[in-house]
């Protein structure tokens, strides 16, 4: 009889660990959805923020485009993480939404002969 308890008692902790690792990796994909859904905003915001700058202060800084010096400035401290992991993940996918609305509005001026 006392074996048979054990058994049990063994069935029990091994469903109570299968649930709880069930558990972490859900909390583990909830967080990876936020950080997506995270960096997505950050993406589009600055693009529409670059949009917006570009619109208020038009022209060039030393013969470059602004959005260049701007998109270029958030990538390096996206890409070399000198802001630490939160901020250097957000200015990673700012940078890459000034860069690719600065990249659409160029191919838009050259297709229009601009």
């Amino acid at each position: 009889m006392p074996a048979k308890a054990l058994s049990k008692a063994e069935t029990a902790i091994q469903t109570a660990a299968r649930y709880k690792k069930a558990a972490i990796k859900a909390r583990d994909e909830k967080a990876q959805t936020g950080a997506r859904i995270m960096g997505t905003a950050f993406n589009i915001g600055a693009g529409a923020g670059a949009g917006w700058f570009a619109a208020k202060y038009p022209g060039k800084w030393i013969n470059v485009d602004k959005e260049l010096f701007l998109g270029g400035g958030l990538m390096i401290v996206g890409l070399t993480g000198l802001g630490g992991p939160g901020m250097s993940d957000a200015s990673l996918e700012m940078g890459k939404g000034v860069l690719a609305y600065w990249a659409g509005n160029m191919a838009k001026t050259k297709t229009m002969g601009g």
